[in-house]
């Protein structure tokens, strides 16, 4: 099982990565140096999902969260996210999230326009700015990762998940490391 998560790791990261790319079964299998068979046998097993319902799942998250924060056109965003066709895009986010992507960008940004008022009614100094800073890349030493996958709008990821995360991080002394602490 180790084995499948060396092989399928940096096939994750780079599906991420290139959403925009040929993620086809073919070009995913040849990355990973698998069989088509192969690869969608052990990433079915492993994620939950066929590679292409991951990838294709990918994207429309992309694709929700440019809806929000971007003022590209649909067009502009469904390329981007790797959709070949607009109509492709439009029939996927309706499938996906229950709303065409103009109706999800004006909902989305009416959530979170009502939901920065409440804050800032409610503690005016830490109420959220809706603003992107500027992209900075910055070398990174190799660092080990945890995460948990939760599928589904990102409003509604539980409190839960980052407490785990945070239990778990302690149990492994993990923030005695990030502290600088290497008693351990």
């Amino acid at each position: 099982m180790t084995q499948d998560w060396e092989t399928l790791l940096p096939l994750l990261v780079h599906i991420q990565a290139h959403l925009e790319e040929d993620l086809s079964l073919d070009a995913l299998s040849r990355k990973a140096g698998l069989s088509p068979f192969s690869l969608q046998r052990l990433f079915k097993a492993a994620i939950g999902e066929t590679p292409k319902a991951y990838t294709s799942r990918l994207r429309l998250e992309r694709g929700a969260f440019r809806l929000l924060v971007h003022d590209s056109t649909v067009l502009d965003i469904a390329l981007d996210c790797g959709f070949q066709s607009p109509e492709t895009f439009l029939r996927a986010f309706r499938r996906h999230f229950g709303r065409v992507p103009s109706d999800y960008r004006e909902w989305v940004r009416g959530r979170a326009t009502a939901r920065g008022k409440h804050a800032l009614e409610d503690c005016p100094e830490t109420a959220p700015a809706f603003e992107i800073s500027a992209t900075k890349v910055m070398p990174l030493r190799p660092a080990h990762l945890a995460f948990r996958r939760h599928v589904g709008p990102y409003e509604s990821v539980p409190e839960s998940l980052f407490e785990e995360l945070e239990e778990w991080a302690g149990l492994d002394g993990a923030r005695a490391r990030l502290a600088g602490d290497h008693s351990d």
